[in-house]
């Protein structure tokens, strides 16, 4: 595979998805399938969030606040403060009911995504055999 220089990695790389530019859209359908999973605090979900990376980027933690205080606004998440412990108090994320119905149409939306790029991958192995 061919390498090139990546401006944020600093040296010949392999393509990595720095080049694509920030997709930070996609924060959204992560972190609804985390908090689907169970409720979470912000600094949980960066770090889970970082596992399901669409890139080769670190997802920006102040991204991931700004998507879950948008979600929050819309009705898709909502969070009660926590303050067990004896810590400072922590924010708790979890999904609502419209949250998981917008997860159904991300998925929707992934899985037909997904099919586009399988077929144009397709179709670029035929023109390069």
């Amino acid at each position: 595979m061919r390498k090139r220089w990546c401006k944020r990695h600093g040296a010949m790389h392999i393509p990595c998805s720095c080049s694509m530019g920030r997709i930070y859209r996609m924060v959204e359908p992560i972190l609804l399938l985390l908090l689907k999973q169970k409720s979470a605090h912000g600094y949980e979900l960066i770090h889970l969030a970082n596992k399901h990376s669409l890139t080769d980027s670190v997802i920006d933690p102040a991204v991931v606040y700004r998507t879950l205080r948008e979600m929050e606004k819309e009705g898709y998440v909502s969070s009660k403060w926590e303050i067990a412990g004896g810590g400072p108090a922590k924010r708790l994320y979890t999904i609502t009911e419209e949250g998981n119905k917008l997860l159904s149409d991300w998925m929707l939306l992934l899985e037909n995504q997904k099919k586009s790029m399988e077929k144009l991958i397709e179709e670029y192995r035929e023109e390069n055999k």
